[in-house]
């Protein structure tokens, strides 16, 4: 999973960054993130599920509910997912949602302990803190494949499923079907032809068999990573290598984790301006940088990263932009300079408009800035898990929105 980097780093990287439309390769290994299925459906199209068998497959999220991976519920308390959607973080970080839509979850599970793959394959088992039964009635955790892959399996079509982007306005649990076409020791190859695919968010997500009409559909592999296309082909780790080593991880006690300790004073990921010393916290210690060390002033940079050092071009004007008179002065992060504009050539003021916006061209009836709705104070409780883009790794990277 990628989280937002160190703020030292991203400000440079957003403004310098190419995209990832010319870099002409697939994402590598590591280098998926968060997204999800693309033409898909919202039921499975090569397997026969109940809707309990369904509910199984959820998403990683953090405390506040902000899905960014996908996994499968496997037994009542045990979900498996990719081991690069968890390196790094803690049981008390995250949580298991269930349900169609992440905006409106059936339930989310905390965690009592994540365990990773063995010899570093990407591969994690999640522990849920309590049985998954009590916060999504009628969940059937999905049955693993037991069955060592052979030539039998190439050309069979199984389904996909995840969460998150699907280069549309929906948003949710999808599946897309595709032809399962190689297998090596450790991975499952499957391509969706250029018609659907797994994607960004999809990582840690299911491909499912389902050897009969009659019998439970059980998962083939977990994704790891794939082409950008997002429609072709994508690789998973095997999961009847590992279905025993997952048996046997104890799941222990069913008391919930504490949440971790506030080692920030109440500053959260999107942190604030102190004078021009920008602050914010990051695995619970209190970070800072003197932004005129680089010739700039602190500000709002955006919803996603909050508080930061605005370019020098931008002054003391920030994202959120500033009024004189009639004329909007907004600070552009992607151009890095300081953009002006006359709302009086369209028979408008300029004014405050949202705490999304900030400042801009508004009706002559709208109120004067002064005394408006202040921008985000980047307080306690919000979420340190934000959309990252343009990819700050290899490939493409972002986060649903």
């Amino acid at each position: 999973m990628l989280h937002p980097p160190t703020k030292a780093l991203w400000l440079p990287l957003l403004l310098t960054s190419s995209g990832c439309g010319e870099l002409g390769v697939g994402f590598a290994p590591g280098a998926v993130s968060e997204g999800a299925i693309v033409n898909g459906t919202r039921s499975p199209q090569n397997v026969t599920m109940s809707a309990g068998q369904v509910l199984a497959i959820g998403y990683l999220a953090d405390p506040s509910g902000d899905e960014f991976c996908t996994g499968t519920l496997v037994a009542p308390r045990k979900v498996i997912t990719a081991r690069h959607c968890v390196e790094g973080e803690s049981a008390s970080t995250m949580r298991f949602g269930f349900g169609t839509y992440p905006s409106d979850p059936t339930g989310l599970a905390s965690l009592s302990a994540v365990h990773l793959g063995p010899n570093g394959i990407d591969f994690a088992v999640l522990v849920l803190a309590q049985d998954a039964t009590t916060l999504a009635p009628g969940v059937e955790p999905l049955p693993m494949n037991r069955v060592a892959l052979d030539a039998s399996w190439i050309g069979r079509w199984v389904d996909a499923a995840g969460f998150g982007d699907t280069y549309s306005s929906a948003r949710g649990r999808f599946f897309a079907s595709v032809e399962l076409y190689a297998y090596d020791d450790e991975t499952v190859s499957v391509d969706g032809h250029g018609e659907q695919g797994i994607c960004y968010g999809d990582s840690g997500g299911p491909i499912l068999w389902q050897a009969s009409p009659t019998g439970a559909p059980v998962v083939v592999g977990t994704e790891q990573w794939g082409d950008s296309s997002c429609v072709d082909r994508d690789h998973l780790t095997r999961v009847d290598l590992l279905a025993a080593w997952v048996d046997g991880l104890s799941v222990g006690g069913t008391t919930p984790v504490d949440p971790p300790p506030d080692g920030c004073g109440g500053i959260d990921y999107l942190g604030a301006c102190d004078g021009d010393v920008a602050v914010w916290c990051q695995n619970q210690t209190l970070q800072q940088r003197d932004c005129t060390t680089n010739g700039s002033r602190c500000g709002y940079v955006s919803a996603d990263y909050g508080y930061y050092c605005l370019p020098p071009a931008c002054g003391a004007t920030d994202a959120l932009g500033a009024c004189d008179g009639t004329t909007l002065s907004r600070c552009d992060l992607g151009t890095s300079r300081l953009t002006t504009v006359d709302c009086a050539t369209s028979d408008e003021v300029c004014g405050w408009v949202d705490e999304a916006t900030g400042h801009g061209c508004v009706p002559p009836s709208t109120p004067p800035p002064g005394g408006t709705t202040p921008p985000p104070s980047g307080g306690a409780g919000t979420s340190k898990y934000q959309p990252v883009d343009p990819p700050l790794e290899g490939g493409c990277a972002a986060a649903p929105a």
